[in-house]
């Protein structure tokens, strides 16, 4: 079950999170988490999803998703502010943070309030040859790094993962391989037009494709997939250029398809210079790093239950 191949992983910075807290003992703020979850946690219509409701892209013309990857290739950098709401847990998981890429280097960073008025923290980034994560919780830091080259070599050797979705899952990459993992790993229809934060946009919905339901273990018409696999997604693109400003996954519970993780990027700047000292990474002192790519790839052979959320110390 090779979730870094098809997940888009933008589910595993709440996973990580929501991991650490429950060994913490630590809990998310209610008020502002929850009351955000909530004014976003209407059940969505399944026929919306339905796989009839897909159309077929005109011959010879590319899709939306095609489209916004070509487009997001072509920018030398993004920036973005975060906004992630998360409902693994209760109360909801509310993140946010920024995104900064140039290329394959990337700068992720996430804020969680937590309940008693305290924070925390989770850094991920890469400088290109290996990926950090920075871990900040009340009482507890931990730093690991993978080794991006080694793994991208081994998977040169696996026939059955791909390195476009290798990328997406070490957090590299950035949105276009998060666009990419989702054309190759899930059907959408072809959009349609909506009006979101006050502009134009194409919304398209779909679920997973028929090869990777088969690879997480379920039917993509009767998914049966673990609690922290969405059954559905929906995808809303600027129009014009086709930039993603939100990223929904729904799981179907109790005859309904309800929200799973909402994504929201704001403030898109697109070309503009970014200090490179923004994608590299000293270990605070007194904290030792662990290299844990040889348990990635462990994982990762074995399609283990989630690679990317690394067991902590006390597991």
């Amino acid at each position: 079950m090779l979730l870094g191949a098809v997940l888009a992983t933008e589910l595993w910075p709440s996973l990580k999170l929501w991991q650490s807290l429950r060994v913490a003992g630590s809990q998310p703020a209610v008020s502002e988490s929850r009351a955000e979850a909530e004014s976003t946690a209407q059940p969505v219509s399944e026929q919306e999803f339905a796989p009839g409701n897909s159309r077929k892209n005109r011959a010879g013309t590319p899709s939306l998703l095609r489209q916004a990857h070509a487009r997001l290739l072509s920018h030398r950098t993004i920036q973005a502010e975060i906004v992630e709401v998360a409902t693994l847990t209760d109360p909801p998981l509310r993140l946010t943070g920024r995104y900064l890429s140039a290329g394959i280097k990337l700068r992720l960073e996430y804020d969680v309030q937590l309940a008693g008025n305290v924070e925390g923290h989770l850094t991920e980034v890469c400088d290109g040859d290996r990926l950090w994560s920075w871990m900040q919780l009340p009482g507890s830091s931990r730093v690991t790094r993978r080794d991006i080259r080694q793994i991208l070599a081994a998977a040169g050797n696996t026939p059955q993962l791909t390195h476009s979705g290798l990328t997406v899952d070490l957090a590299l990459g950035g949105l276009p391989a998060l666009i990419s993992a989702l054309d190759q790993s899930m059907e959408f229809d072809e959009g349609k037009q909506e009006s979101f934060a006050g502009q134009e946009v194409q919304v398209l919905t779909g679920r997973w494709n028929a090869a990777t339901a088969l690879m997480l273990g379920g039917d993509a018409t009767q998914p049966r997939f673990p609690a922290y696999i969405p059954d559905a997604a929906r995808l809303t693109l600027a129009t014009g250029s086709c930039l993603p400003l939100r990223l929904q996954y729904f799981k179907k519970r109790d005859g309904k398809l309800r929200p799973l993780l909402e994504l929201r990027f704001q403030n898109l700047i697109t070309d503009q210079p970014i200090d490179d000292r923004q994608f590299s990474f000293t270990p605070p002192e007194g904290v030792e790093p662990e290299d844990i790519t040889r348990q990635y790839l462990a994982d990762l052979q074995a399609g283990g239950s989630s690679p990317g959320t690394e067991k902590t110390a006390s597991e």
